[in-house]
């Protein structure tokens, strides 16, 4: 798999492709089997609805190492095989890094629909990997030659012309690529609203020119000489220098310490190891190697070269400083929001609260002046009351036929009209709006809102879909809290 290596024609480069992609299809194919055995070894059947957990778990520890593992498979022959058909041999990265790209489809394909649901995966057409299969076949159409110098390029004008039609393709790739990351979709965007649309209308065409031009080098090189390593094997290294043992296994304990410092699992730390491995562990673990690589590298060879590697590797560091930043301007931003927002001081506050849920009604004895409390039911349609007495409101509520002329009504989550279409925001966040309801008035008297954007965590912690920042569950004693906390603020000094 990770062999530089040797000399590697079209006839065993196809049959080592071909192997791979049988074997993840068998994969596929076997899957629900494997399935349908551990079910059968829980014995899950007996406890109603475990079964489909016990499914779930299975695939997260089953299907992302399996897609891993076949993408970067062909991370070897790829690279050998670039070289042997008298290409750079660094081309041949695009068949590893076109399958990493369609990752999320890679895995979820043929599991049961609760994985791409826990994963927040959405699938679509793999477009990525059909690219890499074309990429596949190529190089097992292209006849074995021997390199060029640096001062000549391969094939001549038409591979001129292939090289820049293959750039072309290349561009709106990396593009698409990092549209599918959220993290990074904001930054994107605009760069697509910049571009004249007929280039993205023409990506399709350019592509059946590639392989059409590709098809006719292959063609016109079919009596070329085979190079001496096909008629005497020799090893013939693909000029790429790999991390050695000591730099891997740094990688690898700087990757756990991280994750254990800045994912709280508490004491499931070894349990959430191989449950969040391909999700978590393997960005992160390329994140560091990436940087601790390039950095000793760079400190052998002091060269260009080197030095634009080791800027390379920082470069996603450096997004997480700004990412931090950004987080924070967002926040001063959204504070000011709500600052400009105008209202007023009641005079008085009325005995009587109107909330939109029962869940609402335990913070809000919490305002001594609140007496009553009363929300609507949706089955039956009734408005129900309690009220304060002694110690603690009693069970269960009464039922009133309607709430009095003169209320207080506090609006949270999506019932406020402050809500934003298509925001998340932090469970413990609102929004909360709090209104004063008399005859002939309807006076705003505070809201308050909080957006799920948290910074990222402490030490970089990379993920499929971007930078960890912990998740936005909360116990629903916080939510409690947050509820009462925004009356009490709200009516400080009534």
């Amino acid at each position: 798999m990770f062999t530089f290596t040797g000399y590697l024609n079209q006839r065993r480069f196809a049959y080592a492709a071909g192997l791979r992609i049988g074997l993840f299809a068998a994969s596929v194919l076997a899957f629900p089997f494997a399935l349908y055995g551990l079910k059968f070894l829980t014995d899950c059947r007996s406890v109603d609805g475990t079964c489909g957990a016990v499914g779930l778990v299975g695939a997260m520890a089953l299907k992302p190492p399996v897609a891993y593992l076949f993408a970067f498979s062909f991370l070897g022959i790829s690279l050998r095989r670039s070289r042997d058909a008298g290409l750079p041999a660094w081309l041949g990265l695009a068949i590893p890094l076109l399958l990493a790209a369609d990752l999320n489809n890679l895995t979820v394909i043929g599991a049961p629909w609760s994985l791409a649901f826990s994963l927040g995966i959405g699938t679509s057409w793999p477009r990525f990997a059909v690219q890499a299969l074309a990429c596949i076949f190529i190089l097992c159409l292209l006849p074995s030659r021997e390199p060029t110098s640096g001062d000549t390029f391969p094939f001549g004008n038409a591979g001129k012309i292939a090289f820049a039609l293959g750039l072309y393709v290349t561009f709106f790739n990396v593009l698409s690529a990092l549209s599918q990351n959220h993290g990074l979709d904001p930054y994107m965007r605009p760069i697509w609203m910049m571009m004249p649309r007929i280039f993205g209308m023409a990506v399709l065409y350019v592509k059946l020119a590639f392989m059409a031009l590709v098809l006719w080098i292959a063609w016109s090189e079919r009596h070329q000489p085979a190079p001496p390593e096909a008629r005497q094997p020799t090893p013939r290294p693909a000029r790429i220098e790999m991390p050695n043992k000591k730099i891997i296994w740094s990688a690898i304990i700087v990757t756990i310490v991280v994750y254990a410092l800045m994912v709280d699992v508490g004491p499931l730390l070894l349990i959430s190891l191989p449950v969040n491995f391909t999700t978590m562990l393997v960005p992160t673990f390329l994140l560091y190697l990436a940087l601790i690589w390039t950095i000793v590298r760079s400190t052998k060879a002091r060269t260009l070269g080197s030095f634009a590697l080791v800027a390379l590797a920082v470069s996603p560091f450096i997004h997480w400083g700004y990412s931090q930043w950004d987080v924070s301007q967002a926040k001063v931003r959204e504070a000011a929001e709500i600052k400009a927002i105008a209202t007023i001081a009641p005079e008085f506050v009325p005995p009587v609260l109107v909330v939109d849920s029962q869940a609402s009604v335990r913070p809000a004895w919490a305002v001594p002046q609140i007496q009553r409390v009363i929300w609507k039911e949706d089955y039956p349609e009734e408005f129900r009351q309690l009220e304060r007495s002694g110690r603690r409101s009693f069970y269960p509520p009464t039922v009133v036929d309607r709430v009095p002329d003169t209320y207080l009504l506090l609006k949270r989550g999506r019932s406020s009209s402050f809500d934003k279409p298509r925001q998340q925001y932090a469970t413990d966040g609102g929004p909360y709006e709090l209104r004063i309801i008399a005859p002939g008035r309807d006076d705003l008297i505070a809201v308050a809102y909080k957006t799920f954007n948290p910074r990222p965590s402490l030490l970089p912690v990379l993920t499929q879909t971007g930078w960890y920042r912990g998740s936005n569950s909360v116990m629903s004693e916080k939510v409690s809290d947050s509820v009462k906390d925004f009356l009490l603020s709200s009516l400080r000094g009534q």
